[in-house]
């Protein structure tokens, strides 16, 4: 999932005034992300919809070792 993340980070914007832009969703198996031109869509083995700040996520996925578990609370 690491290199899968680190993949999409790189469709979100440097800056942006639309808030909905730095975020990564998440949905049906897939994290998607769009600067405004272009989506970049990968699949993931999530089970739940969630939409999260892009950069931190992939920040917090990047430093994660071993397997990765997220889990909706």
């Amino acid at each position: 999932m690491k290199d899968q993340i680190q993949w999409i980070a790189k469709a979100l914007p440097k800056k942006t005034p639309l808030p909905v832009l730095n975020h990564i969703n998440i949905e049906n198996g897939r994290a998607t992300a769009y600067n405004g031109e272009v989506a970049l869509s990968v699949p993931v083995e999530i089970g739940f919809t969630a939409r999260v700040e892009g950069a931190r996520f992939a920040d917090a996925i990047k430093k994660a070792d071993g397997k990765i578990a997220i889990a909706q609370l």
